[in-house]
């Protein structure tokens, strides 16, 4: 079978050295013809595949598992379907809707609004993010934390977790829709089905075939995606205490005597120690461990919240709490909610994680700056604040670079500098400061609209009874388009009556007025001179064409003279 990325087969070539080809593949010609060459699996390395789907990789034997069609021994969300080896059958997954494929990374599905219901025809495009204007929850109670991951298909970025733990993501989708599989529950097996089962397994595995049957036999698994199908088994179990959480998030647990908190770390408060009906100690919900007889909150890697590494570890084997977040502890990596000793197989280690190729837009100048500086790669940890080495910056979700936040801009002594880190300063009057927008940064070219909003904001202005050209005489003949002082018999009672609060009141206005009049001037002229080089800017790049299209024409009438000498 081909070894797939991105659903497609990896193409050598025949003058490459092998090991351009993952682990237990090689570089074959394709049985399609064209020249061209495929990495597929070797003789020793053949196992059966799925035809449709994804296998559900034995843990013990990190292959697919082998089951019999005539008992059920394949875990929840799969079913025991034909291989592309003869008379083998393996472990697949349900179908899935394919609608959202290329939103995320393989074995991730993005998060969508499940607000509104849906008919049988309806699609819900996945809202897009960003690190700092739209960022994604990370604050899920049943799954891991939303990751916002641009996507390279799509031109875009989404929030992304993976598919095992996150069936909430689609909301209502599965269950309203007949034609896409929801993983249906089924009941356990007998203890003596699955002991007959397992042996049954046994036997089968002991009696494979090694018929190599090439890149052409089967559809091909594809080797990044194949660990989807054993997350997608644990969705089921999961989807019980969504439906606790859409009923209202406070589910009553009859057997003990506590109520759900709404604390950030999840604990369930006890007036006692959590004790049953029958005396004897309770179990936690699901999602919660026993910690000194409260429940506390477990999280995943990357989620905000965690107290004790108990909480994190009883998600993840080895992860431990890192200033209030759960975090893999160095040397080892982040894939997919775990901690790993090294990426798969054509996947890059970026900022102490495994990105696919396809979610990240590589910048050129990231090979001349030192991690942790402006333009260089993200350093790795899951804080955003231990992230970049500037303030004021923030990990970019498309370069997976340190990047200025918006409303501050970059300011930079030596950029060939590699080590320097720059400065984010703020940008004065930014419209991304004290809010959250969704809009994209301000280029601060000129706009005459932008030129117009900001004659439009002055609205402040002096008049002088007796001469408009002069400044006032006194703070007393100050007027104000917004209605701070109305009508001159207000003003007049202002006047007579003099008091030294009101008087200190208007000196305290006089100042803001002025202050923001100097304000506006400022910008005025800012956006004056950025116009002034950019036009600059325009000129010399019309010199410099003008020189290149005067040099080529002498250069096309050299060579047509030396034509005809010839």
């Amino acid at each position: 079978s081909p070894y797939l990325y991105g659903k497609r087969p990896v193409v050598c070539h025949s003058t490459s050295n092998k090991r351009i080809c993952p682990t237990g593949f090689e570089c074959t010609p394709s049985q399609n013809g064209g020249g061209q060459r495929l990495c597929c699996s070797t003789p020793e390395n053949h196992a059966p595949e799925c035809v449709a789907g994804f296998g559900y990789l034995d843990p013990s034997t990190g292959r697919n598992q082998i089951c019999d069609p005539t008992l059920e021994t394949c875990p929840l969300g799969y079913r025991c379907k034909r291989s592309t080896l003869a008379n083998t059958h393996v472990c697949c997954s349900l179908p899935l809707d394919n609608r959202y494929d290329g939103y995320c990374p393989p074995g991730q599905i993005p998060l969508v609004n499940s607000g509104q219901q849906l008919q049988q025809e309806d699609f819900i495009i996945p809202t897009n993010c960003h690190q700092v204007l739209n960022p994604c929850p990370s604050n899920n109670l049943i799954g891991p934390p939303y990751q916002c991951i641009y996507s390279t298909e799509k031109q875009d970025s989404f929030c992304c977790a993976s598919a095992a733990h996150n069936h909430q993501r689609f909301g209502n989708y599965f269950n309203n829709i007949a034609a896409v599989a929801a993983f249906p529950s089924r009941a356990a097996l007998q203890a003596s089905q699955v002991a007959a089962a397992q042996q049954q397994q046994l036997q089968q595995a002991q009696q494979l075939s090694s018929a190599v049957q090439g890149c052409g036999g089967g559809d091909g698994l594809e080797n990044n995606d194949s660990l989807m199908a054993q997350q997608i088994a644990a969705a089921n179990q999961m989807l019980q205490l969504q439906q606790q959480q859409q009923n209202g998030g406070q589910q009553q647990y009859p057997q003990f005597n506590f109520q759900y908190s709404t604390q950030n770390n999840g604990t369930l408060n006890s007036s006692t120690s959590i004790i049953n009906n029958g005396g004897g100690i309770g179990k936690c919900p699901s999602n919660m461990i026993n910690i000194g007889g409260l429940c506390k909150r477990m999280f995943f890697i990357g989620q905000p919240g965690c107290e004790t590494d108990q909480q994190c570890t009883a998600r993840s084997n080895g992860t431990v709490c890192t200033r209030g977040y759960c975090a893999c502890p160095p040397p080892l990596l982040i894939h997919e909610s775990r901690c790993v000793l090294q990426c798969p197989e054509a996947m890059l280690t970026i900022a102490g994680r495994c990105y696919d190729l396809g979610s990240i837009v590589f910048m050129d100048s990231v090979d001349n700056r030192e991690n942790g500086t402006i333009g260089g790669f993200c350093l790795a940890s899951v804080v955003p604040e231990e992230q970049c080495n500037v303030k004021n910056a923030y990990c970019s979700e498309k370069s997976l670079t340190c990047q200025c936040t918006p409303g501050y801009e970059l300011r930079i002594d030596d950029i060939n500098n590699r080590t320097e880190k720059g400065i984010c300063m703020e940008v004065e009057g930014s419209r991304f400061q004290g809010n959250v927008s969704s809009k994209r940064l301000f280029d601060f070219a000129h706009d005459e609209e932008i030129e117009e909003q900001i004659e439009n904001e002055e609205k402040i202005f002096f008049k002088n009874n007796k001469n408009n050209d002069a400044p006032p005489t006194t703070f007393f003949e100050i007027e104000f388009l917004n209605d701070l002082v109305e009508g001159e018999e207000d003003l007049n009672n202002l006047t007579s009556s003099g008091g030294d609060d009101e008087k200190q009141k208007l000196l305290d206005l006089l100042k803001v007025v002025e202050k923001d009049e100097e304000t506006l001037k400022q910008q005025k002229q800012k956006k004056k001179q950025q116009q002034k080089h950019l036009q600059q800017q325009k000129q010399q790049q019309q010199q410099q064409n003008n020189k290149n299209s005067t040099e080529k024409t002498k250069y096309d009438e050299k060579q047509v003279l030396f034509q005809s000498d010839d």
